[in-house]
């Protein structure tokens, strides 16, 4: 019912909150695989990996599910705007 721009609701938030939690995503998978060649063996290099990608995927959820939450309802109209968006979420019950 409102075309192209109603398809696109959302975007802001998701680009903003998707490109941040890319950068700590792989920053933090960069540190912990740093951390674990120090005090892992090498045996458990693989495994090591998978933890640090674990780990590295919490930090970055703690940006990256605000962000989904906020492009969600934009996206179902349940708001005008970003500025409602995050006020109407906050007072629901925060992030």
């Amino acid at each position: 019912e409102t075309g192209p721009v109603g398809f696109y609701a959302g975007l802001g938030p998701f680009v903003l909150f998707d490109s941040i939690s890319g950068c700590i995503k792989f920053g933090a998978y960069e540190l912990c695989k740093q951390a674990s060649v120090k005090f892992v063996p090498e045996e458990y290099r693989e495994l090591s990996n998978f933890v640090s990608a674990a780990v590295a995927f919490i930090a970055c959820s703690v940006v990256l599910v605000p962000g989904e939450l906020f492009k969600v309802k934009l996206q179902a109209k349940l708001y005008p705007s970003v500025r409602a968006c995050v006020a109407g979420v906050w007072r629901e019950g925060g992030l």
